[in-house]
């Protein structure tokens, strides 16, 4: 139940775990959280992070040998994202990694996020030589193999990525809470898309 505030930038070797049973609440207040080579949280319990733009959370900045998250909730973990602003880097053979990831695990249990405000974006550009990844399809990601595991989306921006309007059939899905919709600009999108160009799609 406790609120922790960070008082410097930090530079982490592990990532920052809440574990199974226990709810906190972190505010960046203004300063950063680098992962160079693991995700930056990791949640099987319950975690707000609050922030804004100058909190700047990066994970992979040393393009590492395995994949790493920005966020990742797993195990039955919660996360509410109030704010912040999330980068996630190529790892070693240039494939991108999943900025927000819900679900997976050796337990085979879910995780839900919802992000309620914050930027989001790939800081690197994808290696198309050697991945095919289509675009930025996995900036906010669900575990296919855990049908609990969603990520719903209220608020935001997301550097050329449309966060989901429909639903996959399945309850492991990326989705738009309530009314919300997409915006580029004042312009309303409604296809999905993800790709390379300098975009920043708002959800409000």
């Amino acid at each position: 139940g406790a609120e922790i505030t960070l008082g410097a930038n930090m530079t982490i070797a592990k990532a920052i775990t809440i574990p199974t049973g226990i709810t906190a609440t972190i505010n960046l207040n203004g300063f950063d959280v680098t992962a160079p080579n693991t995700d930056a949280f990791e949640v099987q319990g319950t975690l707000t992070i609050i922030g804004t733009e100058e909190s700047v959370v990066s994970a992979g900045t040393d393009y590492p040998s395995g994949g790493v998250c920005a966020v990742w909730a797993h195990n039955g973990g919660n996360v509410t994202i109030n704010g912040g602003y999330y980068k996630v880097y190529k790892d070693a053979e240039g494939k991108r990694n999943d900025c927000i990831y819900a679900g997976s695990n050796s337990k085979g249990t879910a995780g839900t996020i919802v992000i309620n405000g914050g930027k989001f974006e790939y800081a690197s550009e994808r290696n198309t030589s050697s991945v095919d990844y289509n675009g930025d399809l996995f900036l906010l990601n669900c575990a296919n193999s855990q049908p609990t595991s969603k990520i719903t989306v209220n608020g935001g921006s997301f550097k050329n990525h449309v966060p989901s309007k429909e639903s996959n059939g399945t309850e492991n899905e990326v989705v738009l809470g309530g009314e919300k919709n997409v915006y580029n600009d004042e312009t309303k999108v409604e296809a999905a898309h993800s790709g390379d160009a300098d975009i920043w799609y708002e959800v409000r």
